[in-house]
C-alpha cells in the first residue's frame, strides 16, 4: 500500500505530464511556423535588393528571438521541442524564389506577408488551446512581433 506522500508525489507527476501534453500540437505548429518564418525571411535577404537586405535581416533577428523565447518557456514548463518547419512553409519559400525571380523582390515579400499572416493564426489557435498562463503571456508577445513584422513589411512595399 502506498503512503499519502507516495500518492501526492505520484499525482503531482502526472499533473505535471498532462499539463505539458495540453496545447503540444498547437505550440509544435506555432514553433514550426516561426520558424517557416525565420528562414522565409533568411531566403528573402538573399534575394532582394542590397536596399532592402538591412531591413529583412532585422526581421530575422526579430524572429529568431521570438523562436528562442517560446523555445524557452515551452521548456521551462516541460513541453517536448520539435526542431523543425512545415511542408508548407517549404513550398512558400519555394514559390517565394520563383515569384521572386519572375517578377522581383516586391513579389516574394508579398509571399512572406501572407506566411505572417499564417503564423498570426497559428498563434490565435495556440491561445485558445488550455495552455498555462506563462506560456500564453509569451505567445501573445510574439503575436505582437510578427503583427509589427507584418506592418513593417507592408510599409516597405508602399
Amino acid at each position: 500500500m502506498s503512503t499519502p506522500f507516495e500518492v501526492t508525489r505520484a499525482n503531482d507527476a502526472l499533473k505535471g505530464k498532462n499539463a505539458a501534453v495540453v496545447g503540444q500540437e498547437e505550440l509544435d505548429d506555432v514553433l514550426a511556423v516561426l520558424r517557416d518564418g525565420a528562414r522565409g525571411y533568411l531566403q528573402l535577404a538573399e534575394e532582394v535588393d542590397r536596399d532592402r537586405r538591412s531591413f529583412v535581416e532585422i526581421l530575422v533577428a526579430r524572429r529568431k528571438r521570438a523562436i528562442d523565447t517560446v523555445v524557452s518557456a515551452c521548456a521551462e514548463l516541460g513541453y517536448d521541442i520539435e526542431d523543425d518547419g512545415t511542408l508548407s512553409g517549404a513550398f512558400r519559400r519555394g514559390w517565394m524564389a520563383v515569384k521572386d525571380a519572375i517578377a522581383g523582390d516586391g513579389s516574394a515579400m508579398e509571399v512572406a506577408l501572407e506566411e505572417d499572416s499564417n503564423t498570426l493564426e497559428e498563434i490565435d489557435s495556440a491561445l485558445d488551446a488550455d495552455i498555462p498562463e506563462e506560456l500564453a503571456g509569451v505567445l501573445r508577445a510574439a503575436r505582437t512581433d510578427v503583427e509589427e513584422d507584418l506592418r513593417l513589411l507592408r510599409s516597405s512595399l508602399r
